[in-house]
């Protein structure tokens, strides 16, 4: 049965789950993390990336990167597979549960991650933000309501991205993993209870040799979230956000990663915005990237966009693309009503994936993954932007 009130929440990255020194090899780079902490989400963490051993590719695009005197940062969202349309009213909840679940098992999971991870390889970016990073888990079938339990992976987003980066050689590991929402529900076609997690994730580029590093990482959930009613009572929508503070070539910038609620529940969406800018405007913060998924059309008036712009902040894509549209999504358009195949194919006609920067300028953002014709990685084009280091 869902799992609900009593949904555990991890607020600490997976990445920083030790104390000590770890390390990370492959056959041509060897990472060494040093003071990793996972004492507290809200509390200081530092992350010295430093890095030996680095002759191939990556690290001579690396080296023209930093020619450029400009930082690439990136924003996606990864699309869980679902918009779990079916769950809201449209058919009886454990019939939309099914629909859900053979759903996701179409929407071809691993198949997208090695689209998204060509995308990234190509563009290199230094800090990528990634939103919806889903892992669906399965058990043993429960009818009542019980902690999330489920253990046998299904698909889960995070390393199929990070195999699938390795493939192309680029150099890419987590440094925030932030678990959010985490929710179990029987699917009885199956006989099994199945488990969604979302997550936030930041990753960093781990071929920047000792020009790089991240100091006092910081995971917040929400104070204000939504629900999701269903029979067996409401399911909290967890909402966070994610901050690293990066040393690039002696140059401070604080990078900022976040999924607001949907324009569902604008009221919430609001709150949450607020509650970003309020923490982003502290009297020691740096000049700062702000970038996600915030669910709020930047090209119609709304009081969440509005919000953010009187924090000080300002919209990279209109800055430097007045006259082009910059539309995010829908690529495509989840939960379709006759399934199979669940999506319909659409043309993108709102910009929700956004980056804002305070204290800074931008010199290029583009769009990603936003092709004419399928496939795509995600429902959702991204953003990749540069930003001088030097300001």
């Amino acid at each position: 049965m869902l799992a609900h009130d009593q949904m555990p929440i991890e607020a600490h990255a997976k990445a920083l789950s030790l104390t000590g020194v770890t390390e990370h090899k492959t056959s041509q780079e060897f990472v060494r993390s040093i003071q990793v902490s996972a004492a507290s989400g809200t509390r200081s963490t530092i992350l010295l990336l430093m890095l030996v051993g680095l002759a191939h590719p990556s690290a001579l695009r690396a080296r023209a990167d930093q020619n450029e005197n400009t930082v690439k940062i990136m924003t996606q969202n990864v699309d869980a597979g679902t918009d779990f349309g079916y769950l809201t009213g449209q058919v009886a909840f454990l019939q939309g549960v099914d629909m859900t679940f053979q759903e996701i098992n179409a929407s071809n999971i691993a198949f997208r991650a090695a689209l998204l991870a060509s995308e990234i390889a190509h563009k290199l970016s230094a800090l990528v933000g990634l939103q919806e990073v889903t892992l669906w888990r399965t058990g043993a079938l429960h009818l009542s309501a019980t902690p999330p339990s489920a253990t046998v992976v299904l698909y889960d987003q995070q390393n199929l991205l990070l195999a699938a980066l390795a493939a192309h050689l680029a150099n890419y590991t987590p440094v925030a993993v932030q678990t959010l929402t985490d929710v179990e529900v029987p699917v009885i076609a199956i006989g099994k209870d199945v488990r969604f997690t979302d997550q936030n994730v930041v990753l960093v580029r781990t071929d920047l040799r000792q020009q790089l590093a991240l100091l006092n990482i910081q995971m917040h959930q929400f104070k204000d979230q939504s629900v999701l009613p269903t029979p067996a009572g409401n399911i909290p929508i967890l909402r966070g956000w994610i901050s690293v503070d990066a040393h690039v070539q002696g140059n401070l910038l604080r990078f900022v990663t976040t999924h607001l609620e949907t324009s569902a529940d604008p009221v919430t969406q609001l709150k949450q915005a607020n509650e970003l800018v309020q923490a982003l405007n502290s009297e020691d913060n740096p000049p700062v990237v702000l970038c996600g998924d915030f669910n709020a059309d930047a090209d119609t008036p709304n009081s969440t966009i509005a919000a953010i712009l009187k924090g000080g902040f300002t919209d990279a894509w209109p800055t430097l693309h007045p006259l082009e549209p910059g539309f995010t999504i829908p690529l495509y358009v989840e939960d379709n009503r006759s399934p199979p195949p669940f999506t319909v194919n659409s043309t993108p006609s709102h910009r929700i994936d956004l980056v804002f920067v305070r204290d800074l300028r931008t010199t290029r953002i583009h769009l990603i993954g936003n092709q004419v014709s399928p496939p795509w990685p995600s429902d959702h084009a991204g953003l990749v932007a540069s930003v001088p280091i030097d300001q």
